[in-house]
């Protein structure tokens, strides 16, 4: 299937989201932004059992609920050693 590409604004609503990554038959959600801007998406994507990969790319302070979603990612990918050092120092 061919990549289907999201702007925003995108729907933050989880049920919109949803219908979304069903309608277009979504099997891997590629997030090129940070943990916290997209947890909309992560809701949507958990629920139904879709793969997510995020780039992460600064020096964020995690809240409680980001670092509990954070599990639900597949994969993240951190921009550099200093971004990486900083998610796994805040429980990422």
């Amino acid at each position: 299937m061919s990549p289907v590409y999201f702007r925003r604004p995108i729907p933050a609503n989880i049920h919109e989201l949803t219908m979304i990554l069903k309608f277009y038959n979504i099997d891997l959600l590629i997030i090129n932004n940070t943990l916290y801007t997209s947890l909309p998406y992560i809701n949507a994507a958990k629920s139904l059992n879709i793969p997510v990969l995020v780039f992460e790319r600064g020096n964020n302070i995690y809240s409680k609920s980001e670092i509990k979603k954070s599990k639900y990612i597949s994969k993240f990918l951190a921009v550099s050693n200093f971004v990486k050092e900083n998610m796994v120092k805040n429980g990422v």
